[in-house]
């Protein structure tokens, strides 16, 4: 049940795992389906034969408006918003409500976002309890753990970002692979706007 996540899920459920990648794939029946055995025996030759993909678990889309800075991702607008949208940076922190450090990183990267606003770079967060982290996404170890998509290089594998949870720290990386340069912000114009900002 852990490997899979199933925990996500409020029993009863019928699942099946792929033993070869337990956890990474399995499928997920749920309702009346689930007591239904000409139903069921369908679904596991369809499952075999590679006509069924396996269940994502995923938080509802939240559907936000394009004026939010600091955007809510989740498994199933996460292929739409960081791998086919090419025109922007994409800076994605992925977080859990368990690891101590995530609530810093949260209001890091939500400042970042603020001072980012009139650049091509978009912040998103990503909480790892309550979806699945996509393929696109390398494995990791720990959170928060935060990665970059530059523009035009979606296909390719996102960078790790390495630094402190320093807002400093976080725009230079971010400038260091933005696909097109910007002014990073002095440290005196950003607690000028962190002032602004709490006002």
């Amino acid at each position: 049940k852990r490997n899979g996540r199933l925990e996500l899920y409020k029993p009863p459920y019928f699942f099946i795992f792929d033993l070869k990648e337990r956890g990474k794939k399995r499928w997920i029946v749920r309702g009346p389906e689930m007591i239904n055995s000409t139903y069921l025996y369908s679904f596991i030759k369809r499952v075999r034969k590679g006509k069924i993909p396996p269940t994502v678990i995923s938080e509802p889309d939240p559907h936000e408006s394009s004026i939010v800075l600091y955007r809510h991702l989740v498994a199933s607008n996460f292929k739409k918003d960081i791998i086919d949208d090419n025109t922007k940076d994409s800076v994605v922190l992925f977080i859990t409500p368990w690891a101590r450090r995530c609530p810093k990183y949260q209001f890091v990267f939500r400042r970042v976002a603020s001072l980012l606003k009139d650049t091509q770079v978009r912040v998103y967060w990503f909480d790892a309890s309550q979806n699945d982290i996509p393929s696109y996404v390398p494995e990791f170890c720990g959170f928060p753990a935060v990665f970059m998509w530059p523009a035009n290089q979606k296909n390719s594998e996102p960078v790790l970002y390495t630094g402190k949870g320093k807002i400093q720290d976080a725009l230079s990386f971010i400038l260091e692979h933005a696909s097109k340069k910007f002014a990073v912000p002095d440290k005196e114009h950003i607690e000028t706007r962190l002032i602004e900002d709490n006002l």
